[in-house]
């Protein structure tokens, strides 16, 4: 298949599907996964409306240009997984817990089901909602609003006014980005507007990222590092970063 042929095959896919993971593609194509990076990193700079992620590209919505609930829970899955049984050794019986709509918050309401522990959970996150919602141990408070179909989660100023209502002992977040000079970020508005409140909420603030974060910027600013308590990570970050965590007293978890 020449290499035309292939990428207009895959913005076909993307039409379709919205959303495609490299590992899929190149052994639905029988190309290597190399070979795939190179074609969305063609498709991506090229006005087809095409975003290439770590692990897949998807197609921009109108409304929601954030990626896609169905991707994030594709690519990185076992980092995610090893994230979230890390920060279970802060988690106790009968903590009330502020989780966002990220994949990784996905996995540690996963984890908590697994080690059966008793909390509630305050979210915005329809698909954790419906993981959790059958485990007598957990009370969960959901944080209604308008549906977004691309992330399955709840935003809006009804999420907002709810949320304000309500106190977390602890936050796990998953931003999109970590940069030293914009701080943390995400790439909605709507998603950063709710993290924000999640964290002003709180009284401990959890973010629980994989290494592919860090030194980036997205579209919306969340917050600075002041008000960051804890980083949970799978690798440990260059000696600038451990330098500049440290002089925000955040303690790091890694490895």
């Amino acid at each position: 298949m020449l290499a035309k042929e292939r990428r207009d095959q895959i913005k076909h896919i993307l039409d379709i599907e919205k959303t495609v993971t490299v590992k899929n593609l190149a052994a639905d194509l029988k190309v290597t996964m190399e070979t795939i990076r190179s074609d969305l990193d063609y498709l991506s700079k090229k006005n087809f409306g095409i975003i290439k992620v770590h692990g897949g590209a998807y197609k921009i919505d109108t409304f929601d240009k954030s990626i896609p609930i169905k991707l994030r829970e594709q690519v990185m899955v076992k980092e995610k997984e090893a994230l979230a049984a890390k920060t279970m050794q802060f988690i106790k019986d009968g903590d009330i817990l502020m989780l966002d709509s990220s994949s990784t918050s996905f996995c540690i309401a996963k984890q908590l089901n697994i080690k059966q522990i008793k909390a509630t959970i305050i979210t915005n996150s329809l698909t954790l909602i419906n993981l959790v919602s059958t485990n007598p141990l957990i009370k969960v408070i959901c944080l209604g609003g308008t549906l977004i179909n691309n992330s399955n989660a709840f935003r809006g100023i009804f999420t907002i006014d709810l949320l304000n209502q309500l106190h977390g002992e602890k936050v796990f977040l998953s931003p999109t980005a970590l940069s030293k000079d914009f701080g943390i970020s995400h790439d909605n508005e709507f998603a950063a507007q709710i993290n924000s409140r999640m964290i002003e909420n709180s009284d401990k603030v959890f973010l629980v990222v994989d290494h592919t974060k860090f030194g980036k910027s997205s579209f919306t600013k969340i917050c600075d590092f002041d008000k960051i308590d804890y980083i949970i990570t799978n690798k440990k970050p260059s000696k600038e970063w451990l330098d500049f965590i440290k002089e925000y007293n955040i303690i790091l978890k890694c490895n």
